[in-house]
């Protein structure tokens, strides 16, 4: 798959899983859940895809990408009863480590190929769309893990 194909599927898939995420007031209905598992799929398989491609990462990490949004709506279809569970500081820790790891595999996803740095070879210059993607989907990952952190550890600096 070609960088610019993957930017083409996983951005709007990516903003589907961000745009979902909204609808969450409180706790979730299941069927959030299973709505989210479409626009996850896309994320994952373009990001598999590409890692297959370029060979920057093992594409087996490629579900990264899409762990801490199933974890989120995950957690928020189940409940109140889960969620009253996950109230410690390891559980923030171990979440806030699975967003390092979505934002680690989109980024290794956006890492040119043998062949796109071949091409860059011969035109020269910095490679732009790494750079200018790369800031992106660190900012979306950040805003993404402030946001859902908020939502699933709420209650343990409110109580």
């Amino acid at each position: 798959m070609k960088r610019l194909t993957y930017i083409y599927w996983g951005v709007p898939a990516a903003c589907a899983l961000s745009l979902l995420r909204g609808y969450v007031s409180g706790t979730a209905h299941v069927s959030l859940f299973w709505v989210s598992l479409l626009p996850a799929l896309v994320l994952w398989g373009a990001t598999w895809l590409r890692l297959q491609e370029n060979r920057a990462m093992r594409p087996e990490f490629s579900a990264l990408a899409v762990l801490p949004h199933l974890v989120f709506f995950g957690a928020m279809a189940a409940g109140e009863d889960l969620l009253s569970q996950v109230q410690a500081n390891i559980w923030i820790i171990v979440y806030t480590l699975m967003w390092l790891g979505a934002a680690l595999g989109m980024v290794m996803a956006l890492c040119p190929s043998a062949d796109e740095k071949k091409e860059k070879a011969a035109k020269g210059g910095r490679d732009a769309v790494f750079i200018m993607m790369s800031i992106l989907t660190l900012a979306y990952c950040w805003y993404n893990w402030t946001y859902t952190t908020r939502d699933i550890f709420l209650k343990l600096y409110t109580t």
